[in-house]
């Protein structure tokens, strides 16, 4: 079995011939126009577009030299060598002037396996006095070919075509026994151990075949595979892009160029690269596939939703697509279907450590820290170097002086020659909550820092913007007061059903929603990203306050069909994503009746904890003390605004320090600020058995503990840039500021 290079079909072609041939026909336009047009098209890499136009051209004037050149050319790239043949001959045959005409079709001629034929070729040319470096390196390799013995391979090729890779290596191995340098035979031997995976075997035979067979793409193309199969992305890269040279319109190649990217976390280029490929077949599965998981990643949720919910309408159903569907559903709170996919997947893709990590994550997050733990074992014994396994161990309990053999195993990790910049950063931060636990501060600030670092420099395409935040702050200063509200106060949906948790992250936010979602008439719905969305596509008006009655009543209604499609249950839901504090004035227009709820926290306790977090997207600012500190301040200084312009009733202040003193006088305030009677159960909040998306999903499902308030005094000798955020903050009374009412 080769391995098939994904050319441009031709049945989609011919989607297109009837319109082109009549654009071509009819249209007053010259052939030269059309010609340019389709130039045009292929340059874009839009052949679709292109192929039918040359087609059309050769089919009014079939000796056309350029027409034939070009769509020649796009046939050799294809693999459509036998198509490619006459037309390039016809485009030499009328200009033997030029060389490249001359290369282009000895080429073709040794991709379709006639070296001799190359060979009579170039001798052709150099009595027209063609000559060049070019031309030189050309004949080399013709020679190589020549000097190959042509081998009778097809009983290989039949057990490759069949399966039957064990069969098909036996037969290359005793070919080889005879012929040991035969490139054919080592990308077959390459080939067959490839597909048992056993990548490290076949790889000294791929890199052997593809130096020899410089030409042929399913060699480089396997090689390049084999090398992403082994982890060696860079060397893989490199190899795809030679690929590329050689089949440039092949869309699976894209596709693998994003997949490696993907793991290097350079996300943008990963989408630069596949957006190329989906120009050449916009539903080619497996790079839509890939392309979600990058988006996932960019926490653009709604495309890599839309991405995977129309493969999976179409039946493409595999183990990645299946864990991808899993991920998203997690993030959207429907932990059911996620854990469902995630089953599906293991039966689908075996016990596969990465979909076990993800899956250990999703128990975590219902509160089952026993099968968490015992999932990510799992994930260990069938992979010991998945090193984010490992680390999850960490976050799912409170480490002890016991665990030795944990930290033991955790440095041994650390060590490791091949060991990637993410897997390194996300060793230090469960290293860091080891050394935390067992009350090692020096060396767990130590490793805090070394992970923020190291992630720092990996995630470097986002870098914390200053300004940015400090404009935008600003402007909602600026454009929303009291008067704007009264504005559109009779236009806005008089709904209280949402309620919305916002601060700082490490706040308490997840505390406070454990509470709300222990009332029988209250749902938890965790961090939801509609806001943050809604803001990007509707980003000038929503910044300088220029909203209208059609804006207002659509972010509305569709947050309001979002809750009832999601979240069907519960006369109050929880929306507790923190960053919503930046957003207070939008969501108070839409909804004037909903209660916001904003949790404070000693601002230095609550930004060591920022640096501590292992975020996994978002928070650029998280990586640094000095960042923290600024971004503090900008959180601090719009949120003094909004407890100026905000009515009472609808806004309250929760003190962290004041809620562990009075668990229940504080509890009761909160139920009775978001009009419902009050109920026992919010006082064994840790006993209800939830979603708790955040990195607080075991705290919040213990009872109520002082051990985190002045947490930061065992880190005052590292944590300078922050201490001065102290004057911000009382313990008594919380955030000081202005909180006098006004415009």
């Amino acid at each position: 079995m080769l391995v098939e290079v994904c050319n441009v079909a031709d049945e989609a072609i011919e989607k297109f011939i009837v319109f082109q041939e009549a654009m071509v026909t009819k249209a007053p336009m010259s052939l030269s126009g059309w010609l340019k047009q389709a130039r045009k098209y292929q340059q874009q890499g839009q052949l679709l577009q292109a192929v039918p136009i040359y087609q059309q051209i050769l089919k009014r004037r079939p000796r056309h030299a350029e027409a034939s050149d070009d769509l020649g050319m796009i046939y050799v790239n294809q693999g459509r060598v036998t198509e490619a043949l006459p037309l390039l001959k016809t485009a030499l045959e009328a200009k033997p002037a030029d060389v490249k005409r001359w290369l282009r079709y000895a080429d073709a001629l040794m991709r379709a396996n006639k070296p001799q034929k190359a060979q009579s070729i170039i001798l052709q040319a150099r009595r027209q006095g063609m000559k060049g470096d070019l031309i030189d390196k050309v004949e080399a390799q013709i020679r190589r070919m020549v000097a190959i013995p042509s081998l009778n391979l097809v009983e290989i090729e039949s057990a490759l075509s069949a399966n039957d890779f064990v069969r098909a290596e036996a037969l290359a191995r005793a070919h080889l026994a005879k012929h040991p340098n035969h490139p054919s035979i080592q990308y077959f031997m390459g080939l067959a151990l490839y597909q048992q995976n056993r990548s490290l075997d076949a790889l000294p035979y791929l890199q052997q075949a593809s130096s020899q067979l410089l030409q042929d793409v399913n060699a480089h193309n396997v090689l390049a595979l084999c090398l992403k199969q082994l982890g060696r992305n860079a060397q893989a890269l490199k190899v795809f892009k030679r690929v590329l040279t050689l089949a440039p319109n092949n869309p699976a190649v894209y596709s693998n160029m994003g997949s490696i990217l993907n793991k290097a976390r350079k996300f943008d280029e990963a989408l630069a690269w596949m957006d190329k490929g989906m120009t050449i077949d916009p539903r080619h599965q497996a790079l839509r596939a890939n392309k979600a998981q990058t988006l996932l990643e960019k926490n653009r949720i709604r495309e890599a939703e839309t991405l995977i919910k129309g493969l999976l309408d179409e039946g493409y159903r595999n183990h990645s697509t299946l864990e991808t569907w899993a991920r998203i559903r997690h993030v959207e709170g429907d932990l059911n279907e996620a854990m469902a996919c995630f089953e599906e997947a293991e039966q689908m893709g075996g016990m596969n450590s990465g979909t076990l990590v993800f899956k250990g994550s999703a128990l975590s997050d219902l509160g089952h820290f026993e099968a968490a733990i015992d999932t990510f074992n799992t994930a260990l014994a069938i992979d010991p170097a998945k090193s984010e396994a490992l680390a999850a161990i960490a976050h799912a309990r409170k480490m002890t002086k016991d665990d030795q053999d944990w930290w033991e195993r955790a440095k041994a990790s650390l060590a490791k020659e091949d060991l990637t910049q993410e897997e390194a950063f996300n060793l230090h931060y469960a290293m860091g909550k080891f050394c935390n636990d067992i009350k090692d501060y020096d060396q767990a600030f130590a490793h805090y820092q070394k992970a923020n670092s190291i992630k720092s420099h990996t995630w470097s395409d986002r870098r914390y913007d200053r300004e940015n935040l400090e404009r935008v702050v600003s402007l909602f200063s600026e454009n929303y007061n009291q008067r704007l509200f009264k504005q559109w106060h009779d236009i806005a949906d008089p709904s209280a059903r949402p309620l919305f948790i916002v601060g700082m992250p490490r706040s308490g936010t997840s505390l406070i929603e454990q509470i709300l979602a222990s009332h029988p008439l209250i749902y938890g719905a965790g961090e939801l990203t509609f806001w943050n969305n809604f803001v990007q596509d509707y980003k000038p008006a929503i910044l300088y306050g220029t909203l209208n009655a059609d804006l207002l009543q659509m972010a509305a209604r569709k947050y309001l069909d979002h809750l009832a499609e999601k979240f069907p249950d519960g006369a109050r839901v929880v929306d507790k994503m923190p960053g919503n504090f930046l957003w207070v004035g939008l969501i108070h227009s839409v909804f004037p009746n909903a209660r916001i709820l904003h949790t404070m926290r000693n601002p230095v306790d609550n930004s060591i904890s920022v640096f501590f977090q292992n975020f996994s997207q978002g928070h650029p600012y998280a990586n640094d003390l000095d960042d923290i500190a600024h971004y503090y301040r900008q959180y601090h200084r719009l949120m003094q605004h909004w407890r100026r312009v905000m009515p009472a009733d609808r806004f309250l202040d929760l003190p962290y320090e004041q809620l562990i003193e009075d668990q229940e006088g504080w509890s009761r305030k909160i139920i009775d600020f978001v009009g419902l009677e009050w109920d026992d159960s919010c006082l064994e909040f840790y006993k209800t058995k939830r979603k708790i998306g955040t990195a607080s999903n075991w705290q919040a499902r213990q009872p109520i503990y002082k051990s985190s308030r002045e947490r930061w005094r065992n880190y005052e000798k590292f944590v300078g840039p922050l201490l001065p955020l102290l004057e911000l903050y009382d313990l008594e009374k919380g955030q000081i500021g202005d909180v006098s009412k006004g415009e």
